[in-house]
């Protein structure tokens, strides 16, 4: 695939900057540096022609160094906080185009360093402390167009290695009661609220790497599932949709979590008797 690249940075601040070492030694040492409401553009184009020599990518062949070695010799920062980024991806495929946008994204960096020494892997993971990815307010309509996932915050963390997502929440864009009807067959819409999902000791080179989600345990705190059905709901073949938790089971993913803790929960299940 070929990519083009458009970067906006509408605001940026810089604080505690070290212009001696700037200016004579090439090195860019800081204490706070914020970015804010950055805009990134990418366009993916399919190729038609197949490259046989493309590597599989390996986090430990990253040198950033090599990117900035010719404007500076050393990055150092206490603090590196990139702000209500804005994200938008267009892919062209050869059969379908598709368009994908997320906004509220932000990133907290700690204890950054980059050199000729510095290795992304061995020396600090990512080239710092910690990295915080954190995505505000999200929400989305699923595949199957009659549910919306939505979440206050979804957090990673790679010095903690941790995922943290607060107020988790699938619902159905119908009413209960005619959820089914839209469905084409006999399944229950679910209501879920989760206060609190906490995935913890995890590999994050594996999950870079390889999309894989492996960790040590998975907590939810305060999930409240409430499940409704109407028996009286005639199948109709024109009308079928796989439910969401069908495409989950199906999708490709890698999980392997030790330990699983459900806590502080409840679950509710109503039904609406045949002839009711």
């Amino acid at each position: 695939k070929s990519l083009l690249t458009d970067v906006s940075v509408p605001l940026l601040k810089v604080s505690g900057l070290r212009y001696d070492k700037l200016i004579s030694d090439r090195k860019l040492i800081f204490n706070k540096l914020d970015i804010n409401n950055p805009i990134l553009n990418f366009e993916i184009y399919a190729v038609t022609k197949k490259d046989s020599s493309k590597k599989e990518f390996k986090l430990k062949n990253l040198d950033l160094y090599k990117l900035v070695k010719k404007n500076t010799d050393e990055i150092k920062g206490t603090k590196l906080n990139i702000n209500n980024v804005s994200l938008n991806i267009k892919t062209f495929g050869k059969s379908k185009n598709q368009n994908i946008s997320f906004n509220n994204i932000y990133a907290y960096i700690s204890g950054l360093h980059i050199d000729s020494t510095t290795n992304i892997i061995s020396d600090k993971l990512f080239y710092s402390d910690d990295i915080t990815f954190e995505i505000k307010d999200f929400s989305q309509i699923l595949k199957d167009s009659l549910n919306t996932l939505s979440a206050k915050s979804i957090r990673l963390s790679t010095g903690k290695k941790e995922i943290q997502i607060d107020t988790f929440t699938v619902k159905p864009n119908y009413d209960k009661t005619k959820f089914s009807k839209v469905k084409g067959y006999q399944s229950a819409a679910l209501f879920l609220i989760i206060d609190n999902i906490r995935v913890s000791k995890i590999d994050v080179l594996e999950l870079i790497e390889h999309q894989k989600l492996i960790a040590k345990f998975l907590v939810i705190d305060k999930m409240d599932l409430y499940a409704y059905k109407d028996m009286n709901v005639e199948h109709n073949d024109t009308l079928i949709k796989k439910h969401y938790i069908e495409e989950i089971l199906q999708a490709p993913i890698y999980l392997n979590i030790d330990i699983v803790k459900i806590q502080n929960s409840k679950i509710t299940f109503e039904q609406l008797s045949e002839g009711a």
